[in-house]
């Protein structure tokens, strides 16, 4: 592929992700009159616009290969040479199943989140029923057909024609039938009322949500199914990044100290958004880490793609900023030489672009009434609500990997200071202060167990690291 036509690739991914979460699905639909809606659509297309041309300007200096390789033959080749945890996986997976089939608790949010689905599927069933007498269902079935027509050539044909070739060959007419469709769906949904489960959360979650449901249909397990995938992501993404800088049986060990953590054997099976937020947490850590190892253009380039799509699918993924800029600044900028300016200036840039699917939402947000996130300076005079994580930790992973941790700590903090244990201390330190320094917890003074989760990737490294130090060790010993 040339330059220009790989930058096309980079631009394409950020650009549907923006457009896709912006304005085919509705989050411009705030309560304001209709001509204010409008306003915000072209603002937001402005926006969009304005910065997708900037990214393409930018980008095209650095750009040297594809942004996604997915593969059957990786995917196979990382099974075969990583069979122990293909199998662990594989059974911690089938021991989720029966939880997966328990009734779904009522009044709370594991029960608004499966509904949050149903809801934008009930809305569109009505909209369409004005029109057309059919089930979208069967709607979304048939869309999945041409999906699959469009990355599925037809192989048999001699001429290898298939309508992805036809849309390369045809691009501005695709592009054009594109805004025409966003175009018709913005006529349709402008005038609907606005319904406040609409903006609680972010999109991306609600649209899992519905996608599985029209894939398969609402029930407890499919309710549940998308958190047991990204668990067991969260744990492959996990493994990979300890052997970023570690051995891989350290990292192997890291992996399954991470599966048999409680928090992470209820949350798999759990409908709450909480095994995603852990799941972007430790994928954006992953390209970020590999990004400082190797300082690959594409990987900071994943980094804040997937910083995005993880603000947009839970905000807690905010707290990633600071971190990311944190350590950009303590191993990039530190060595001032005559390359400093343009590192500075780099990095200025594509944060910037990670930012562009963030402040919108933000600015959204904030004409809808309901709970946002609000800090407390108060809960840090409290010694027993500033230190209630961390008294918890005996109960939530025992009293056993709670001393095993203390340990690992003061030995990571001793012996073991490479970039890995830096990275996911300052990690656990900014989580702390985010889920401590919360209101609600100076009103409740009770932690909140999913909260409490968002520090499992942290132990899990930390944990692994002492117990394989120690077993490593003892056999080194005659």
């Amino acid at each position: 592929m040339t330059k220009t036509a790989l930058n096309r690739e980079y631009f394409l991914a950020f650009f549907i992700m923006w457009i896709f979460f912006y304005l085919f699905f509705p989050s411009w639909l705030l309560p304001v009159s209709t001509a204010n809606r409008v306003l915000i659509y072209v603002v937001l297309w402005a926006f969009f616009l304005v910065n997708g041309g900037l990214f393409y300007k930018w980008n095209m200096s650095y750009v040297e290969e594809g942004l996604f390789k997915i593969s059957k033959s990786r995917i196979f080749s990382f099974i075969r040479e990583n069979r122990i945890l293909a199998i662990v996986l594989l059974l911690f997976s089938a021991l989720q199943v029966y939880p997966m089939f328990m009734p779904i608790r009522t009044g709370g949010d594991e029960a608004y989140h499966a509904d949050n689905g149903l809801e934008i599927l009930r809305v569109i069933n009505i909209k369409i029923g004005q029109f057309l007498p059919i089930d979208f269902h069967w709607i979304f079935k048939l869309l999945i057909v041409s999906l699959i027509a469009i990355f599925i050539p037809i192989r048999r044909s001699k001429t290898k024609f298939g309508i992805a070739s036809f849309i390369k060959k045809n691009k501005y007419l695709f592009i054009a039938s594109l805004v025409i469709l966003l175009l018709i769906i913005f006529i349709i949904v402008l005038k609907l009322p606005h319904f406040p489960r609409l903006h609680r959360f972010p999109p991306v979650s609600k649209l899992i949500h519905s996608f599985t449901y029209l894939l398969f249909f609402p029930t407890e397990f499919v309710v549940r199914f998308p958190q047991l995938i990204f668990t067991v992501l969260a744990a492959v993404f996990l493994f990979k990044t300890v052997s970023l800088c570690r051995e891989r049986r350290e990292a192997l060990f890291a992996a399954l100290t991470f599966l048999c953590l409680p928090s992470v054997i209820y949350f798999a099976s759990d409908g709450e958004l909480e095994a995603g937020v852990v799941f972007f947490i430790i994928l954006i850590s992953y390209f970020f880490l590999r990004h400082l190892k190797s300082g690959t253009h594409k990987d900071f380039i994943l980094t804040i793609f997937f910083l995005g799509l993880g603000f947009l699918y839970k905000r807690p993924l905010l707290i990633m900023i600071p971190l990311i800029c944190f350590f950009l600044f303590s191993r990039r900028f530190m060595k001032v030489d005559k390359s400093f300016q343009e590192r500075f200036f780099y990095y200025l840039k594509f944060i910037w672009i990670g930012l562009v699917p963030i402040i919108p939402w933000l600015v959204i947000t904030r004409f809808i009434p309901g709970r946002h996130y609000t800090s407390s300076m108060k809960n840090w005079y409290d010694p027993n609500i500033a230190l209630i994580y961390l008294k918890d930790l005996p109960k939530s992973i025992g009293l056993f990997l709670a001393l095993v941790l203390i340990i690992s700590l003061i030995y990571c903090l001793i012996w073991k200071r490479d970039w890995l244990s830096k990275y996911y201390l300052t990690l656990f330190l900014l989580i702390y202060v985010l889920v401590t320094s919360d209101y609600w917890l100076y009103r409740f003074q009770r932690i909140e167990f999913r909260f409490a989760y968002y520090f499992s990737p942290s132990i899990a490294i930390f944990v692994s690291t002492i117990i394989f130090a120690c077993l490593k060790k003892l056999k080194e010993e005659p």
